[in-house]
């Protein structure tokens, strides 16, 4: 066992090839930076447009049917109401009857009056 412990030398050029490699990186991560912000102005840009004109829809909406004696949010509970009132499916129904199966009748009517 040697009590003399090799050391290498530092070698510069791979100092500078790190050092290139550095600053390439930073370079490259800068311009997808600033890529990417102008991808999501853009983005932004999109969705603003889009809301704006949704809300001159609306309101637009609102006024023509104001003058055709329309009132759209009674149209709309109505609506709402019709969906809930509609048929239950096959398989609410098939649900319904095994719990009815599994539970017996009285602890739904129970359940539901409580």
């Amino acid at each position: 066992m040697s009590l003399i412990n090799y050391v290498e030398p530092v070698q510069v050029g791979s100092m500078f090839v790190g050092l290139g490699t550095m600053a390439c990186s930073l370079m490259i991560a800068y311009i997808l930076y600033r890529f990417y912000i102008k991808v999501i102005q853009l983005v932004d840009i999109a969705i603003n447009r889009a809301a704006k004109y949704e809300l001159l829809e609306e309101v637009f909406l609102d006024r023509i049917a104001d003058k055709k004696g329309i009132d759209l949010n009674k149209e709309l509970a109505k609506r709402k109401m019709l969906r809930e009132t509609k048929d239950k499916n096959f398989r609410q129904r098939l649900e319904e009857q095994i719990y009815e199966d599994m539970f017996g009748k009285d602890n739904k009517k129970q359940q539901k009056g409580d």
